[in-house]
């Protein structure tokens, strides 16, 4: 993927939808662990950069029109990550996406998870009750793990 994107954009430096495969790629690579990271020249595996895999996500998520809201969704799942810890900025696209797809309850399950490590735990398990709700009949098979998720999440918090 790493390789094909960067061969579009240098065909096409404003296909910006190339920029989530470059994105993942170097935001993954270098939040590897370090033995993995030191096993690297084995295989010839390129670097990557934390710093520029956040700016092509960002990039995608605001410029891409086939990959938008896959690249929100990176970008906002690495902005909550312990190394990152940019709660605030994650839950603001995730918020995003719980207006923009009102239907999909992936995205209440996420903004309830970003805002239980805020300590807004009101809120987050109020989410996680809410999704538990709506996914009691499952439209779609989809939806039965994130019922289970959000019931063994709410579990865990009440010490079930």
């Amino acid at each position: 993927m790493r390789s094909l994107s960067n061969a579009a954009l240098k065909l096409d430096p404003t296909l910006y939808d190339a920029d989530l495969g470059v994105g993942i790629y170097n935001y993954f690579e270098a939040t590897l662990p370090t033995y993995v990271k030191m096993l690297r020249f084995l295989i010839h595996l390129p670097g990557g950069s934390r710093e520029v895999g956040l700016q092509q996500l960002q990039t995608a998520a605001e410029k891409g029109e086939v990959t938008k809201g896959e690249a929100q969704f990176h970008l906002a799942k690495n902005f909550s990550r312990n190394n990152e810890q940019q709660y605030a900025r994650s839950l603001e696209i995730f918020q995003a996406m719980v207006r923009e797809y009102p239907d999909n309850p992936l995205w209440k399950l996420l903004v309830g998870g970003v805002e239980i490590r805020m300590g807004q735990t009101q809120e987050g398990e109020a989410l996680y009750r809410e999704v538990v709700k709506d996914t009691e009949e499952p439209k779609s098979e989809v939806w039965k793990p994130l019922h289970e998720q959000a019931q063994k999440a709410l579990d865990r918090r009440s010490g079930h």
